[in-house]
């Protein structure tokens, strides 16, 4: 199994800047770096749509584990909140049906 490389974002934007102020070309690139065209141009979009701005500030695995808690946490408690008001309004037909296994 191929191992997944993680990029930076410094090394993305300075690749698209490399290709966009002409220095080396899309294909020079790509095989200097090993990349797959598809996703060199998928960088280059995003840094032609939002510039710098459209990377990420933090690679996969980086985010802060209490903050990626504290998100987690927040989309578990609105997903209660959501089942919750789906079951009050499907009123009490769900109750009782064969192979139920949520609570009321």
């Amino acid at each position: 199994m191929k191992l997944r490389r993680v990029h930076t974002r410094e090394f993305k934007i300075a690749l698209c800047r490399r290709i966009e102020s002409k220095e080396t070309s899309r294909a020079a690139a790509v095989r200097e770096h090993s990349l797959a065209p598809s996703m060199l141009g998928r960088w280059l979009e995003v840094y032609r749509a939002k510039g710098e701005e459209g990377f990420a500030e933090w690679a996969p695995g980086e985010i802060d584990k209490d903050k990626r808690i504290a998100q987690l946490e927040q989309a578990l408690g609105q997903a209660y909140l959501d089942i919750k008001i789906l079951k009050s309004a499907l009123g009490g037909s769900h109750q009782g049906k064969k192979g139920d296994r949520s609570e009321s």
